[in-house]
């Protein structure tokens, strides 16, 4: 779980594998919707792959779509503190929809580089994972 020691931290983040959304219905140019809210841990256990999955309290619709439209020079909040029953907040907005490769990221805070694997599952939940980098 990633952890950042205020609640104002900002963490910089940035698209670190275009190829991974390669799949002509993956296209960035897909979805223009926004999203900016606040995800919480299910208290699910991490699943095979290291994923830990995390939903909104309600749905949310984009069109006839569900995802997010990724900005990869923007800076996003991401608070995640205490044990696994407090929130994680991502706030910005992604792209991805729901069976695409997973979104992959680099993340700098002070704790030190992390990739972060953004995954949505349907039109409430999505699957997050923190690597650390070398």
């Amino acid at each position: 779980m990633l952890l950042l020691t205020g609640l104002t931290a900002c963490t910089a983040v940035s698209e670190r594998a275009p190829s991974e959304r390669a799949l002509s219905a993956c296209s960035p140019a897909l979805l223009r919707s926004t999203l900016s809210k606040d995800w919480y841990n299910t208290l699910v256990p991490k699943d095979a792959d290291g994923f830990e999955t995390y939903k909104l309290q309600g749905t949310f619709q984009m069109g006839m779509t569900t995802g997010f439209q990724l900005t990869p020079d923007s800076t996003y909040i991401i608070h995640s503190f205490g044990p696994a029953d407090e929130p994680l907040t991502i706030r910005g907005s992604w792209h991805t929809v729901a069976g695409c490769p997973p979104i992959v990221l680099t993340t700098t805070t002070e704790l030190g580089t992390q990739q972060l694997r953004l995954e949505v599952v349907d039109a409430s939940t999505l699957k997050v994972r923190f690597e650390d980098q070398q």
